[in-house]
């Protein structure tokens, strides 16, 4: 084929297999998506979110998931708090794509930035009104069921 010569990429795959042995890639992933999970699953607890808010996915890869009810539309929710997590310095969009570089402290970082967080959304969730709170417009679905 055309690019039956090239091994470049073979040659590069192999190198990144035997540094995800080497290092246990894997392992610490799951680790380091296991405190999130459990750590954000303990604060959704915590603010009174869980009729609002679940997080779910495989540790190295999860989401934040914003639920509709009567009263709440999850694109406000999940705008108000994309608006205060990027205040913080936390640049998401609702997941948590792992990589071997996060740290400790940069979890501890998100969990607090999420401690800091999660109240002005149980407090715009009781007011009833969350687009008081956005400085913004909300997000709305990129995609339709027709």
């Amino acid at each position: 084929g055309t690019f039956g010569g090239e091994t470049v990429s073979i040659a590069a795959a192999i190198a990144v297999i035997k540094k995800y042995k080497k290092k246990n890639v894997i392992s610490k992933l799951k680790v380091q998506g296991e405190k999130i999970i459990k750590g954000t699953n303990k604060l959704i607890k915590k603010h009174n979110l869980s009729e609002n808010i679940s997080i779910n996915g495989h540790p190295s890869w999860s989401f934040i998931n914003f639920k509709a009810n009567k009263n709440v539309n999850p694109f406000e929710l999940k705008t108000l708090f994309l608006q205060e997590v990027f205040s913080r310095g936390v640049y998401m969009l609702g997941s948590h794509n792992l990589s071997y570089s996060h740290t400790d402290k940069d979890i501890n970082q998100l969990l607090r930035c999420y401690d800091d967080v999660f109240p002005i959304l149980h407090d715009a969730l009781n007011s009833g009104n969350i687009n008081k709170k956005l400085r913004c417009k909300p997000l709305r679905p990129l995609f339709k069921v027709r």
